[in-house]
């Protein structure tokens, strides 16, 4: 499972769900990674060479995730991933998939935001381009030198 870091959030990158047997194999790009279960429980997890592993059996229900540097600063870096969802099998193995899946909404969000942006900024520029007309039309009745 991978995981891309942005400003303060982390979403999955690898959409796919995944069995685990032993240990979940999480990449960051970074720091230490903070597991929390809905009934309190946490495992903090140090990210070497950008993974990082957390016991199959520590994964149940759904489990929050961050990612913080912790060197001793009060107000440290730290990223609000998705969450996991898990799904534990009678054999022992749980299934393992992003929390959120309602990504498609969120694309489309995103787009909508996108375009209302550019809408913005296009307006913005044609007001631009007429004050840049009007202080055009001041400046020729003044001797510049």
């Amino acid at each position: 499972m991978e995981y891309r870091l942005f400003d303060d959030k982390g979403a999955i990158f690898t959409r796919t769900p995944e069995v685990v047997s032993d240990m979940l194999y999480i990449t960051f790009e970074g720091a230490t990674a903070i597991f929390e279960r809905d009934d309190g429980s946490s495992a903090y997890k140090l990210i070497n060479d950008g993974v990082c592993g957390v016991e199959g059996s520590f994964l149940k229900g759904t489990v929050r995730v961050t990612v913080a540097v912790l060197n001793g600063r009060t107000k440290s870096q730290r990223w609000f991933c998705e969450g996991i969802y898990t799904q534990r099998l009678k054999s022992g193995e749980v299934i393992v998939s992003p929390a959120d899946t309602d990504l498609q909404k969120k694309v489309l969000e995103a787009e909508k935001e996108i375009y209302d942006l550019k809408t913005g900024q296009s307006a913005l520029k044609e007001k631009f381009s007429e004050l840049e007309k009007q202080f055009t039309k001041l400046l020729e009745g003044y001797d510049i030198v």
